[in-house]
């Protein structure tokens, strides 16, 4: 499924956002808000929420926003927006593999504990 043209043109516009050669490591949050909702329409059973945390490792405070997915209280995707230069070492991605999937299992046994109550 192609994305639409107001789609491409919202991460279009994120890759020219850049003032003095610096640039704003959370262009992409808009775009992606953007992505997940045509993607997961607002007339479906489909919820799509922003989380914002703040991530603490390697010594520096980094906010990292992650878009969850869920369908009848039961999530679907979590997808994690980094800055693009974290794309460049494996570490990087390495690290955020590990976040993810530790999350997942903390999502699974939340879910058992509340079956349990």
């Amino acid at each position: 499924m192609p994305w639409p043209s107001y789609t491409t043109k919202a991460f279009a516009t994120a890759e020219e956002l850049v003032v003095d050669a610096v640039a704003y490591e959370n262009r992409y949050h808009g775009p992606y808000n953007k992505l997940l909702c045509t993607l997961f329409p607002l007339d479906t059973g489909f919820i799509v929420s922003p989380i914002y945390r703040r991530n603490d490792l390697d010594g520096g405070v980094e906010f990292i926003v992650s878009f969850e997915i869920t369908f009848r209280q039961h999530p679907v995707l979590i997808l994690e927006v980094r800055p693009p230069r974290q794309l460049l070492l494996s570490s990087k991605r390495e690290a955020a593999d590990t976040q993810i999937r530790l999350r997942l299992v903390d999502l699974v046994d939340f879910g058992v504990w509340l079956r349990c109550r």
